[in-house]
């Protein structure tokens, strides 16, 4: 969470125009991160509202490596689980939509954080235009233009 708090809370990316380069630009107010009413809002901050959208620093991996690499493969869309097993007390699920019409469902291993590809399901009919998980109901939901799956 630190992470995530340090990247919101640092300065702004800027761009003069279309054509011009992003710069690193410290805005003195953050409100626009805030929920509330927008009548305590001073003009200034909504023309920073509107000026000032993208953060300069990205949210820092807790890793050195990514989870899982693939070669020539596109990611498009993923869902998370996290269920006990008899052997660990949680276990993440990774659920990912590629871009060729194929779930894959991932497993991290708890120990080592290595990933194992458990199943691999599609293709699609069509390409998955979102993907939920249901906890609920132990469900995956595959939103696409032709229907739902489940």
């Amino acid at each position: 969470m630190s992470a995530i708090v340090a990247s919101f809370n640092g300065p702004f990316k800027y761009q003069e125009n279309a054509g011009a380069a992003w710069e690193r630009k410290p805005v003195a107010h953050h409100n626009r991160q805030r929920c509330g009413s927008s009548s305590d809002t001073a003009p200034h901050q909504i023309m920073d509202n509107q000026r000032y959208q993208l953060m300069d620093e990205a949210v820092q991996s807790t890793m050195l490596e990514p989870l899982h690499t693939v070669t020539l493969e596109r990611f498009t869309h993923i869902a998370v689980d996290v269920t006990p097993t008899k052997l660990h007390r949680s276990v993440t699920v990774l659920y990912v939509a590629t871009a060729t019409g194929l779930i894959k469902k991932i497993s991290v291993l708890p120990r080592t954080q290595e990933t194992c590809i458990v199943e691999v399901w599609g293709p699609l009919p069509s390409p998955p235009m979102t993907l939920q998980f249901l906890k609920d109901t132990q469900s995956l939901y595959v939103g696409m233009e032709i229907g739902l799956l489940r």
